[in-house]
């Protein structure tokens, strides 16, 4: 799952933990981050958090170990990207997103 030119803001992060946490350092300020297993299906407890929240930057293995993230500086695209895409609506993370 990759951006496309109708979605340039949104950005995958698949084994690439450098990458993803330089987006985050990068979007402190604005970044929203949905933590997805793999197979990005409704199943796969699909979270909406803040590019700030330790749930999704304090442990290693971000990008690894059956998981990735899709990352936007517009929540409201990149929720609806996610409904079209995995047809259910990302959990919203109860520390970060109120």
């Amino acid at each position: 799952m990759t951006g496309d030119a109708s979605e340039p803001d949104i950005k995958t992060f698949c084994d690439d933990e450098d990458g993803y946490l330089d987006w985050v350092r990068r979007n402190r300020d604005g970044g929203w981050v949905i933590n997805a297993g793999r197979r990005f299906a409704p199943s796969d407890g699909l979270m909406l958090h803040r590019a700030t929240c330790y749930h999704i930057t304090k442990h290693g293995n971000h990008t690894t170990t059956g998981y990735i993230k899709v990352c936007s500086t517009d929540r409201e695209d990149l929720v609806a990207r996610v409904r079209r895409k995995a047809g259910a609506e990302p959990r919203p993370c109860r520390i970060c997103v109120r």
